[in-house]
């Protein structure tokens, strides 16, 4: 099978990350499943919501999809992991599977300095997503100008109606459950 692993901090899931998956989904033939790994944590990102609800929130945004093309995996649960360790991770699991990493255009140059960085490109070659205002010729142009960062930003005062736009209506619940994101 193959599979195109897409982990991220998701801190939330908004429209941005259904675009990727749906994109990959709809235009690339060779792609059979997509597999949405949380971080348990994540180094240099600061105010995670808890892990548990993060992938509460991945599950509530893709349960949309039919069948079992999407999964959300579990896999980092309670570690702190990079991404070189989740991939051999997979490959020990499953050694079966052939894997493509999701990454943003974005994080191209940054990469090259990842631990474990040319492993990674052997163990599951970047499939590389394109981001707003980034130029990258390899790069598939897909992702609008949305970014956890601003939906966080406009949660801060708990301002719910300038969110719905760029979430789906199960992140908010949680979000607004839990009262995420909100400067207490």
């Amino acid at each position: 099978m193959n599979i195109a692993v897409f982990g991220g901090s998701f801190n939330p899931f908004g429209l941005n990350h259904l675009f990727v998956v749906g994109h990959i989904l709809m235009n690339d033939p060779d792609i059979d499943q997509i597999m949405v790994i949380p971080c348990f944590e994540q180094e240099g990102k600061n105010n995670l919501a808890p892990y548990d609800l993060r992938l509460e929130m991945c599950n509530a945004a893709l349960k949309y999809f039919a069948g079992n093309r999407v999964i959300v995996s579990d896999i980092e649960r309670g570690t702190k992991s990079f991404t070189i360790d989740t991939l051999q991770e997979l490959h020990r699991k499953f050694p079966e599977n052939n894997y493509r990493f999701v990454m943003g255009a974005d994080l191209i140059e940054s990469a090259k300095t990842w631990d474990g960085w040319e492993e990674i490109e052997k163990l599951a070659p970047p499939y590389i997503v394109g981001r707003a205002g980034i130029s990258n010729s390899e790069a598939t142009p897909i992702c609008p100008a949305v970014s956890s960062t601003l939906i966080r930003n406009l949660l801060v005062n708990g301002d719910y109606l300038a969110v719905e736009k760029y979430i789906c209506a199960g992140v908010l619940d949680i979000i607004k459950r839990e009262s995420l994101y909100i400067k207490r």
